[in-house]
């Protein structure tokens, strides 16, 4: 899977921001809810910005703003509860001379 990144410095979010939102909203809604069964509501995910975060809700109420109405992507964008991003086993690794265990990965 291929995926292109942008980086681009902005106080706040503006119309271009808006823009490479809305051309990556369909792969980030997938993202979103490719292993989320129960996802929380946009009223949800803005509580617990604003108690955990509160210096953030000014831009995410600038970046809400520019996406519309759109629940999803305000969850999305408060990056509450998102999947996780590796899932499978745990691998020990340990030292070859001494035979004990060492770092968890």
């Amino acid at each position: 899977m291929k995926r292109r990144y942008i980086f681009a410095r902005e106080e706040q979010p503006d119309a271009a921001w808006g823009a490479r939102f809305t051309a990556g909203r369909v792969e980030a809604e997938h993202w979103y809810r490719q292993r989320c069964t129960d996802p929380p509501g946009a009223a949800t995910c803005r509580a617990a910005l604003a108690r955990h975060m509160p210096e953030l809700i000014a831009s995410y109420n600038r970046a809400c703003d520019l996406v519309g109405n759109d629940d999803v992507a305000h969850c999305i964008l408060s990056h509450y509860r998102p999947p996780p991003l590796i899932a499978g086993c745990t691998r020990r690794c340990g030292s070859a001379r001494t035979g004990r265990p060492g770092a968890q990965l």
